[in-house]
């Protein structure tokens, strides 16, 4: 029988454990303990949560979850270390579930987000990805999700490492390549506030048209006199950069 997951241990004190902690908080789920190898880290996110910290996870206290919010490399390890009596779900995009430790209930519960300690969200709006071992486990995982979520999906593990591929490219790649500008503009004396209605726009448009027919731009256009130009202005890494992405806009538009 599916029964509601009241009750969440949290191992890990980075930027997603502190955003699903305190969400899950105020949705009257109950934060017992964090735990982190980072002791200090631990410390300040059980005091958001008013919750308690514990120095070993052979001392977890009874939950329904254990949410393991660390790296994909320590994931395995940290694993091993829970007592096997324990449910638990994990947060990554890339981790496939059958290259785990097996255990009758184990988890995926995904966000597929971005996210900074001290910058607040609504995750209302944000894609919780759920996988399982067990499929009542999976529903459990799932109305949980709910309660925080009204995007919640089950994927298998394949879906959900071709998604992390696609929110590494919009994400990791468009902040890079803000990074780059920024770093352009410093080195002219220029204001890099200038480009961010920009970037707004850039994303707001997304919302109403397909990224092929959004796009706009001297590559777009074929405009090879001003491509030329613009790769003379940038240094070495940030050209090639920028011709690499030129070369794909024009193969895309080619006629």
């Amino acid at each position: 029988m599916q029964q509601a997951i009241k009750t969440v241990a949290l191992v890990g004190a980075g930027n997603v454990a502190s955003h699903l902690g305190e969400h899950l908080r105020n949705a009257g789920i109950e934060i017992r303990s964090c735990w982190s190898r980072d002791v200090e880290n631990a410390r300040l996110l059980a005091k958001q949560l008013g919750s308690v910290v514990l120095d070993d996870l052979h001392q977890l206290p009874l939950v329904d979850l254990v949410l393991l919010c660390v790296s994909d490399d320590a994931i395995a390890s940290v694993l091993q270390n829970i007592p096997s009596e324990f449910n638990i779900a994990y947060t990554s995009g890339s981790v496939e579930l059958s290259s785990l430790p097996s255990r009758e209930k184990l988890g995926v519960f995904y966000p597929l987000q971005t996210f900074t300690k001290g910058k607040r969200m609504d995750l209302s709006m944000v894609p919780i990805l759920i996988e399982s071992t067990n499929e009542t486990w999976g529903n459990e995982l799932h109305a949980l999700a709910r309660k925080v979520s009204s995007q919640v999906h089950f994927t298998s593990s394949d879906q959900r490492k071709l998604i992390h591929v696609g929110a590494v490219m919009v994400n990791n790649f468009t902040n890079h390549l803000a990074f780059l500008a920024q770093q352009f503009f410093e080195s002219k004396q220029l204001d890099f506030d200038l480009l961010k209605p920009l970037l707004t726009e850039t994303i707001q448009k997304l919302h109403t048209m397909s990224p092929f027919d959004a796009q706009t731009g001297p590559a777009r256009r074929g405009d090879f006199s001003i491509l030329d130009q613009h790769k003379k202005m940038l240094g070495d890494k940030t050209s090639v950069i920028y011709e690499v992405m030129s070369n794909s806009i024009l193969e895309t538009y080619k006629k």
